[in-house]
């Protein structure tokens, strides 16, 4: 009999300054940044973690970071700033840039960069709008409000590139648009959403993508057709972000859902409940054939709880 048991090994208490996202590099450390509760002084750091989540990077970045994102082929964290900045954090050397292009003040929600050519990039933003931009030079290519409802801008959270001339946004308009870099316009959208999407994720299959939405749904999605959901999991929360593994589980931060860890095929493997949390962040590592640890960040707390899961075979 094979039994999987997860325990909780430490937490560190961020207090006011909680840790948004977590990622793991490809030098074996941990990237995250901080988003301040104040609502006036929005401020925040950025964060290299050994293996043991002891902190052996930090500095201030000009502004919270909403979000996180990292690049692996790059070796780079992204930030997107709440003063409509967009940071930079090479991990290996520490060096910390910022993006040539400023949204003048409009929180930065997701960013999204083009696979053939990194040189173009595209944001959507606090305010509905989805922008393409020149890194080279920093200036805007194209800007349109693409999320409202009922004639009213709301949040655009996410943007993700299909391939080389299109990317799709979502928004608290539970819509999602497929937009095309040559014509600047949008050429599909996708109603099949009973909440706000909030993140998109690649999955390691031709034409699909992970959808996570404010209706406590994970979904697989085909690219091909954007009405046709593939796969789907109803969580006991809105999965606010998740990524998918090498070994193909999936890690999901659930929000007041507490956190998952689903097999590739959408099951539920590990679900780790805590209604008193609001789980913004979750990263998952290998130690051994055995034993995984998880690390998971909580917004409204601040506090980051690392797990040891391990597989214990009862004869």
């Amino acid at each position: 009999m094979v039994e999987e048991r997860c325990e909780l090994e430490k937490q560190f208490d961020f207090g006011e300054y909680p840790l948004i996202s977590i990622h793991k590099t490809i030098n074996n450390t941990t990237v995250s940044a901080s988003y301040s509760r104040d609502a006036v002084n929005r401020s925040g750091n950025v964060y290299i973690f050994d293996n043991m989540m002891q902190v052996s990077f930090n500095e201030e970045l000009s502004s919270a970071s909403f979000h996180m994102d990292y690049l692996p082929q790059h070796d780079t964290a992204v930030m997107k700033l709440a003063d409509g900045k967009i940071a930079l954090l090479h991990t290996a050397d520490h060096t910390l840039t910022y993006e040539k292009v400023d949204n003048k003040g409009v929180m930065i929600t997701d960013v999204a960069y083009r696979p053939d050519d990194m040189n173009v990039g595209v944001f959507t933003d606090a305010k509905g709008r989805v922008t393409t931009f020149d890194r080279t030079s920093g200036d805007v290519l194209h800007v349109e409000t693409a999320h409202c409802l009922y004639g009213m801008e709301v949040s655009a959270w996410c943007c993700h590139f299909f391939d080389e001339n299109t990317f799709l946004t979502g928004g608290d308009d539970c819509v999602m648009k497929v937009h095309d870099l040559r014509t600047n316009s949008v050429v599909l959208t996708s109603e099949v959403y009973h909440g706000g999407i909030v993140r998109v994720r690649d999955y390691p299959s031709p034409f699909s993508v992970m959808i996570g939405a404010y209706d406590s749904q994970l979904r697989l999605l085909d690219t091909r057709n954007i009405n046709t959901v593939q796969r789907s999991i109803p969580l006991e929360g809105d999965p606010w972000d998740f990524k998918i593994h090498d070994d193909d589980y999936i890690s999901v931060a659930a929000m007041y859902g507490g956190w998952y860890i689903l097999n590739g095929d959408f099951s539920v493997r590990v679900h780790q409940v805590q209604r008193e949390k609001l789980i913004y962040g979750v990263e998952r590592y290998k130690r051994n054939n055995t034993i995984e640890s998880v690390v998971t960040s909580s917004f409204n707390d601040g506090v980051v709880s690392l797990y040891e899961l391990c597989v214990v075979h009862d004869n």
